[in-house]
């Protein structure tokens, strides 16, 4: 007999944010942080649920591109001049998954001036 499995979403986003972030402490709670503040900032500007929701979600993944540890290293000390490399990155794996499709935009763009994808 085939057991359903059941997944609390934020629970395992949360968990996959904290393992992009593992690579080195200079980043360890880099994507929580970004996450926690844009939750904050969304909550204050008194958005719909659901866009609080994507920023959040985004929030958590926006450096899901970044793969090697040097990359991760290169963004965060500000060395990286073309960040294009993992927000496309991220935004073709996002594009993939059916759920986080709608973030990948802002996950692509999220180096640039704001755009709201939603």
């Amino acid at each position: 007999m085939k057991r359903q499995l059941s997944v609390n979403l934020n629970n395992l986003l949360l968990s996959l944010s904290e393992v992009i972030d593992l690579a080195n402490p200079l980043t360890a709670q880099h994507q929580h942080r970004t996450a926690f503040i844009a939750l904050a900032v969304a909550q204050r500007a008194n958005l719909e649920p659901e866009m609080i929701e994507n920023i959040f979600t985004a929030a958590l993944l926006h450096d899901i591109g970044a793969v090697t540890v040097e990359e991760k290293l290169s963004i965060h000390s500000f060395a990286e001049s073309n960040y294009d490399r993992h927000t496309i990155k991220g935004e073709l794996l996002l594009e993939q998954i059916p759920w986080l499709k709608k973030i990948s935009k802002t996950v692509r763009n999220h180096h640039r001036n704001y755009i709201y994808y939603y």
